[in-house]
């Protein structure tokens, strides 16, 4: 049950709201463009390791 006023959806959006959403845009459309580099042929990386994780120390 949600609670307090029912949200005018006619309202234009705010500026923080659209900022918000253009960069979900932005992100989800930089992951589709890694995992399609990353499905690439051709496409090579070394793996390293330090004390933090592990990282893609090389792309080619």
């Amino acid at each position: 049950m949600v609670r307090g006023r029912k949200k005018d959806l006619t309202l234009p959006l705010t500026s923080s709201l659209r900022a918000q959403r253009d960069f979900r845009d932005r992100r989800a459309r930089h992951l589709v463009e890694l995992e399609e580099r990353y499905r690439a042929p051709g496409f090579v990386f070394n793996w390293s390791f330090d004390a933090y994780g592990l990282y893609i120390s090389k792309w080619m």
